[in-house]
């Protein structure tokens, strides 16, 4: 008879059932928005609409809500918050999916060059890169079982880091040593749980959507299947001016995961985002309930012309949001914040998500640098 071992450890029961680890469903559904910034903001890109003038006082922002029938009572709403985002700083040069640099001809490339937006006194605002037809797409997001183990390469996949790093200065340090700051204080709990994605085999993908294997959303006129297209295509040539084909719209590729405090937990408890009370006497999160989180990836939407030369649709940038489960019950969730599941993913701020790109003309050894900022996203989960 082998020889059994116990230690007595301190929790906190539950009276109520709370639905923190009921099944989740097969299938979530996702919708995305974005919106343009008011003058008065002076930022210097944004989220535009097709024929976005500056003769307008003050020009029409572009929004587009939720539909109503998935948000009918405040009460049925719960908030998650922006985790981080891939470096708005960093610079992007597009190549195609061979990896030869992408040129624009001068002409072609005119309407994505910057343009005043806002009439004086705001004329430091301006849109960068394309205009959008619809500030608005959906899809759905399926289930993979947590004992299915046919993602490729999931386990070394890296999840978008926090954009504050945690524990702040006031932890004691010899809890955990030099290494204990960090940035990725919150991981993805997949393969021990499930995980909801909108592509089958999304960690193949390092650097273009077709890497997955599977067709790039891109099949509605006025948004939706993940894709949101431009008012107008823009040309892509090779470097002699030959032309390659088209970019033509956003695509989106979404993953959600129950999600785990990095261990040790004390340390790396963050601020409850949630809590009224102000730093620096803001309680931290209760590790004891439910985490999850969800990553938005975005793509340039390419199209060929030309056979066996494909243009591709490069990866962009990434955005990640995290939920802490209050229940039950708290400022922005309601008691079963499962039933109904509706949560939006979004910043407590209006917020910037831009990708700078430096472009190829031909002709001239410079490139023209443009913003693409998908200002204001919202991304709405809901069965």
């Amino acid at each position: 008879m082998g020889q059994g071992y116990a230690e007595q450890v301190q929790a906190d029961c539950l009276s109520v059932p709370e639905n923190n680890s009921m099944n989740f469903f097969r299938n979530v559904n996702v919708n995305i928005t974005f919106s343009s910034p008011e003058c008065s903001n002076q930022r210097d890109s944004g989220f535009f609409a097709c024929g976005s003038s500056p003769l307008l006082t003050p020009p029409k922002p572009y929004t587009q809500t939720f539909p109503q029938n998935y948000i009918a009572t405040a009460d049925s709403i719960v908030y998650g918050r922006l985790y981080g985002q891939s470096s708005g700083t960093d610079i992007k040069e597009l190549t195609f999916y061979n990896g030869d640099p992408v040129y624009f001809s001068a002409n072609d490339f005119a309407p994505w060059l910057p343009t005043t937006y806002c009439p004086f006194p705001y004329n430091r605002y301006t849109r960068s890169g394309p205009a959008f037809t619809m500030p608005h797409c959906y899809g759905t997001m399926r289930n993979k079982l947590k004992y299915d183990n046919s993602y490729f390469d999931r386990l070394n996949h890296e999840w978008i880091d926090a954009g504050v790093q945690v524990p702040y200065p006031d932890y004691n340090y010899k809890l955990c040593g030099k290494g204990c700051p960090t940035k990725n204080w919150l991981i993805m709990a997949h393969p021990a749980t499930q995980l909801w994605t909108s592509n089958p085999e999304p960690f193949k993908i390092k650097n273009f959507y077709e890497e997955s294997g599977y067709p790039v959303p891109n099949s509605a006129l006025y948004g939706g299947n993940y894709f949101v297209p431009f008012c107008a295509p823009m040309n892509v040539r090779k470097a002699d001016g030959t032309l390659a084909g088209q970019y033509y719209g956003l695509s989106y590729l979404t993953i959600f995961c129950p999600a785990v405090i990095v261990f040790p937990v004390n340390p790396y408890l963050p601020p409850d985002p949630y809590s009224p009370v102000p730093p620096p006497n803001t309680p931290k999160v209760n590790p004891n309930r439910a985490f999850y989180s969800l990553e938005v990836w975005t793509f340039l939407t390419g199209r060929s012309s030309q056979p066996n030369y494909p243009v591709g649709s490069p990866l962009l940038s990434k955005v990640r949001y995290w939920l802490y489960s209050l229940a039950p019950g708290g400022p922005g969730q309601t008691r079963d914040w499962r039933q109904p599941f509706r949560v939006i993913f979004q910043s407590t701020i209006y917020a910037d998500y831009p990708t700078r790109i430096d472009c190829n003309i031909i002709g001239t050894t410079e490139k023209q640098r443009i913003c693409i900022n998908q200002t204001n996203m919202k991304v709405l989960t809901c069965y």
